[in-house]
């Protein structure tokens, strides 16, 4: 991460909250230097020209699919240009980077806010908790992170982050204030469509809610408090750029060679040399000889001399010769063919050195020209021995995913079979209990006729017993009757069983 002295006014991360509201917490967010700083509905970007931009993009390795936009007499505030957003320098200081990586997307599109509406403490604190989290080797997460901080409201839809201090900090203070952070900033255009919103917005109430951690969000939280040691860490030293690029925020620098490797390129650069001055010597050798056949010295290697017709007053009574490349062919085109390798300037220098200068430049370029291609080649073959390792290492870690996937199916399969066996015991179980419940619901129906016919045969005996009741009294009342009146008719003496109609 590039250093600058331009940080964010104490917007975020200048102190712990407790349980309080999003008023109270805007309330407080350094008032005196919200006031001081103009509103940024009426600030205008000082940066006014492309190359300024274009120097920026260098500077932070934008790459270079995202096309800088001047803001011109435009706010930051305001709707941005097609497929473009607003963003502040300093919040490139901050961690802000490009492509944005996944986690800064999520939370902003959580939120439902634009990435220049985030003062650049906020990025400092996502770019903290993304570093966090992969030194303690878990994924990034939305509610984890909700849970240790909370998105605070300042002034003109500008917000900030704060920590909780009932959830335990993971940052320490920043106390980097800065004036002039507001008036330095740009549109940035995206090739592909931005993961989070382009104009500014207000979060939603339900955002901004204390999460609820599930139990697996809960280990993530003591892990990272695990990670971050005994005291809240300093992202001013934190948040340094071999931290941001092994958690994948920007693209890592090529890698130094060690002092093993810069031994290697030595003892390859030695009997590279070696080599060469074996070489030289060879051609040394035939060189020579060649002098001996009659040649011109001064012609250069791979050309021979051809003597001009007799020298006039315009030569200066010198014989000169004439340079024609071996095998044949035109002079015209053997320095096309060179000018087409050799620079202008180069040529110049050349045309005003003497042959043996230009046999030692050559000499010497051609060692820095082997010692450069011995080097790459060194190179290349560790890089190629590194990548098949770590080409093992991918079979290795392959193979043992396919081992896991495998006892992972074997225990499904396992547990799969223990409940289709369980079912059939509850079919099973069921089908008796449907069993019993017929054979419950016959018997009750045999008893229940039980009991009616119970009923109707001492139904019957008592009617039995009245009616022989009644027959006995009807003869004694006959009898008593006709005693005391004995010309009744005894016919007529009879009373209903019923009684009188």
């Amino acid at each position: 991460m590039a250093s600058s002295s331009s940080w964010s006014p104490g917007a975020t991360l200048d102190g712990p909250i407790r349980a309080r509201s999003l008023s109270t917490c805007a309330a407080s967010d350094d008032d005196d230097v919200s006031r001081s700083l103009a509103q940024p509905e009426r600030v205008v970007s000082r940066l006014r020209t492309q190359e300024t931009l274009r120097a920026l993009c260098k500077k932070y390795s934008v790459p270079n699919g995202f096309t800088p936009v001047l803001a011109g007499d435009l706010p930051s505030s305001a709707p941005p240009p097609a497929g473009s957003v607003c963003v502040y320098v300093d919040a490139l200081d901050a961690g802000m980077s490009f492509p944005l990586h996944p986690f800064f997307g999520t939370v902003l599109h959580h939120f439902g806010i634009a990435p220049g509406q985030l003062a650049p403490n906020g990025w400092r604190a996502l770019a903290g908790f993304v570093v966090l989290s992969h030194f303690a080797r878990v994924a990034p997460s939305l509610a984890v992170f909700r849970y240790f901080f909370a998105l605070c409201p300042c002034r003109n839809k500008l917000h900030s982050l704060r920590a909780k201090e009932v959830a335990g900090l993971l940052f320490g203070r920043l106390n980097a204030k800065n004036r002039g952070w507001k008036e330095e900033f740009f549109f940035l255009a995206s090739p592909t469509a931005w993961p989070c919103p382009v104009q500014w917005g207000e979060p939603s109430k339900s955002s901004t809610f204390d999460p609820t951690l599930t139990i697996p969000e809960k280990t993530v939280a003591a892990s990272l408090l695990r990670a971050r040691g005994s005291s809240p860490i300093d992202l001013t030293t934190y948040l340094h750029e071999s931290n941001l690029a092994a958690a994948k925020i920007i693209r890592a620098s090529p890698p130094f060679p060690t002092p093993q490797e810069k031994a290697a390129a030595v003892a390859r650069t030695s009997a590279a040399k070696v080599a060469v001055m074996s070489e030289q010597d060879r051609d040394s050798l035939s060189f020579g000889k060649r002098r001996k056949l009659g040649e011109d010295p001064s012609c250069p290697p791979g050309f021979s001399a051809l003597r001009k017709p007799p020298p006039t007053s315009k030569d200066g009574g010198k014989e000169r010769c004439a340079l024609r490349p071996h095998g044949g062919g035109d002079w015209q085109a053997a320095r096309q063919l060179l000018q087409g390798v050799v620079t202008p300037s180069r040529e110049r220098e050349l045309a005003a050195s003497k042959p043996a200068d230009v046999f030692a430049s050559s000499y010497f370029s051609l060692l820095q020209t082997a010692n450069e291609v011995a080097f790459s080649l060194g190179y290349a073959l560790e890089l190629e021995e590194k990548l098949r390792a770590r080409a093992r290492e991918a079979d290795e870690v392959q193979a043992e995913l396919g081992r896991k996937l495998k006892a992972r199916e074997r225990r499904a399969a396992e547990e799969a079979d223990a409940l289709r066996a369980e079912l059939r015991e509850a079919k099973a179980e069921l089908e008796q209990a449907k069993g019993d419940a017929d054979w419950a619901k016959k018997a009750a129906a045999a008893a229940a006729a039980r009991e009616v016919s119970a009923a109707r045969e001492h139904a019957r005996a008592l009617a039995e017993r009245e009616l022989h009741g009644y027959a006995r009294g009807m003869g004694d009342m006959k009898r008593a009757a006709l005693r005391r009146y004995p010309r009744l008719d005894p016919a007529r003496l009879v009373v209903p069983i019923h009684g009188p109609p």
